[in-house]
């Protein structure tokens, strides 16, 4: 913590040099484009410390009084500078290896730089912002948003799930206006959890955010940047449906329903994607996720998957070489096979297929009729259906479950399937393909 106003240095904004002391002292950031620099460094020409400090005290008051009248001019932000301060020393020393107390190990001249840049901040801002900036410029306490994506990166989820986690950490952080992490307490979290209950949010979506911040709460302890876990047990109690409340459960399509989706649609994308989805048991985004290099040698590669079971080689069912044949040709093998669909930026937390599953779910509700049951959010059929109705009729044409499972990218289970067995050959998920028939 800095030292306080009784206990100043004596060697304030003095630095001894080559036996020679100097003024040392930075400039405010809303001065700096005037003076040209961040520093002002003035040989005080003398060894003897006592004429050395009357001459900084001479300068201080001059600098002072110049620094006063130029900010009349020239709008100040003070924070602003105390926070660039802190941020270029995390930048310096976060590859260092730190002290025990996970603080930097810093020179004892920039120890004191900074120990002088909070005797200032607490004579503007008072000590407890002094002793924030003392304590996040040592490494003592940190931001909370500068180390998500160190978070992020040691955790294993995909990047959407990564992007919606970070967003939520600084949705709480701008609500709360608290950055860095040791002041948050019970007292704290129960105030943004009221402010997610009062903006009428659904009870799943506030617990889905508090449930975010509860995980990356829990990294931060275990690297010893938090030492308690305040959204423990925070959250809202979600009602069971009771036994008598009957669930609407997800349905395949029927062989006449799939037809009629196929016959009555003049969309070529939509045709499209239907058909390969009804004869390969695809997820809708590893459909959409196909490119040219993935449909070559009647195959499709996925190589994007929600599972890791899910990346796979699946065959082109014989259906859908003509659609695979048309949406290849002329095309570089970068190009996408649904190329309709917009490319998202690295930094969307969206889907590819969000697009298409949208306009799937209004075009069956146009053509079939909205098919939910009273207080269910959800349609008992989607576009994921098609991959019930292959799967089933799969099963119908007596193909064995386990190898059903590997076409669609199901995990085989047991020790047998899922340890020792190399999985089934490709001429067996031919026949498991072919044999789904609509």
């Amino acid at each position: 913590m800095p030292p306080s106003k009784k206990h100043k240095s004596n060697s304030r904004y003095l630095t001894l040099k080559h036996n020679t002391w100097y003024f040392h002292r930075a400039i405010p950031i809303s001065l700096k484009e005037h003076y040209g620099r961040s520093n002002l460094s003035i040989s005080l020409q003398t060894a003897d410390f006592v004429f050395a400090q009357r001459k900084r005290d001479e300068l201080t008051t001059y600098f002072n009084q110049e620094f006063k009248n130029l900010k009349n001019s020239v709008q100040e932000q003070p924070a602003n500078e105390y926070e660039e301060i802190i941020l270029d020393l995390i930048k310096c020393h976060q590859d260092e290896i730190r002290n025990k107390d996970g603080s930097f190990k810093l020179s004892d001249e920039v120890s004191l730089n900074l120990a002088w840049k909070a005797e200032e901040l607490e004579e503007k801002q008072g000590y407890t912002k002094a002793k924030e900036f003392y304590d996040l410029a040592t490494g003592q306490e940190a931001y909370i948003s500068k180390l998500t994506d160190k978070w992020i990166s040691e955790i294993d989820v995909s990047d959407k799930t990564g992007l919606d986690y970070t967003r939520q950490i600084e949705e709480m952080v701008a609500y709360t206006k608290v950055k860095i992490i040791k002041p948050y307490d019970k007292q704290i979290a129960r105030y943004y959890l009221d402010y997610l209950i009062d903006r009428k949010l659904a009870k799943k979506t506030i617990n889905s955010k508090i449930s975010a911040i509860r995980t990356y709460w829990r990294w931060l302890v275990q690297r010893g940047y938090a030492e308690t876990n305040p959204w423990i047990d925070l959250g809202l109690t979600i009602k069971k449906h009771s036994q008598n409340t009957k669930s609407q459960p997800k349905e395949p399509w029927t062989d006449e329903e799939v037809h009629e989706l196929i016959a009555n649609t003049t969309d070529s994308l939509m045709r499209d994607a239907i058909c390969i989805g009804i004869y390969s048991g695809m997820r809708i985004n590893e459909i959409c996720e196909l490119k040219v290099r993935d449909c070559l040698d009647n195959k499709f590669e996925i190589l994007v998957s929600k599972t890791a079971a899910g990346i796979r080689s699946v065959p082109v069912h014989s259906e859908l070489f003509e659609i695979v044949a048309r949406r290849v040709h002329n095309k570089s093998e970068e190009e996408y096979l649904l190329e309709e669909l917009k490319s998202l930026k690295p930094s969307s937390t969206t889907k590819r297929s969000d697009p298409l599953s949208k306009k799937f779910g209004r075009y069956h509700r146009k053509l079939f009729g909205d098919q939910r049951i009273p207080g269910q959010r959800q349609s008992p059929k989607d576009f994921h259906s098609l991959r019930r109705s292959f799967v089933t009729k799969a099963e119908m044409a007596d193909q064995p479950p386990w190898i059903i499972a590997a076409v669609v990218g199901h995990e085989r289970k047991g020790m047998t399937l899922g340890t020792y067995s190399a999985g089934p050959s490709f001429e067996q998920l031919r026949k498991c393909v072919e044999a789904v028939r609509i």
